[in-house]
């Protein structure tokens, strides 16, 4: 199992294969298949992903969303520092 701690989050390894599998077939991805575990890459000139930028504001409200959102997610939990 794969945990990002911060976040409480847990994928297992099959999960995460089977999203880049469906991400390969969208973009400009390959994976080579010929050992486990498989890779992945960007293919030779692939233009990546264009990704909207945030301004500074927006980043701040983003921040403060999630930190709000963690908080509640632990009050419900009974983990909260409260």
């Amino acid at each position: 199992m794969h945990r990002k701690a911060s976040e409480g989050m847990v994928r297992d390894i099959r999960s995460i294969q089977r999203h880049l599998d469906t991400l390969s077939e969208h973009f400009d991805i390959e994976s080579d298949d010929r050992a486990k575990p498989y890779g992945y890459r960007w293919k030779e000139r692939a233009q990546g992903i264009a990704l909207p930028t945030l301004t500074p504001q927006e980043s701040l409200m983003l921040r403060l969303a999630h930190a709000t959102r963690m908080d509640a997610s632990a009050s419900a939990r009974g983990t909260g520092s409260g």
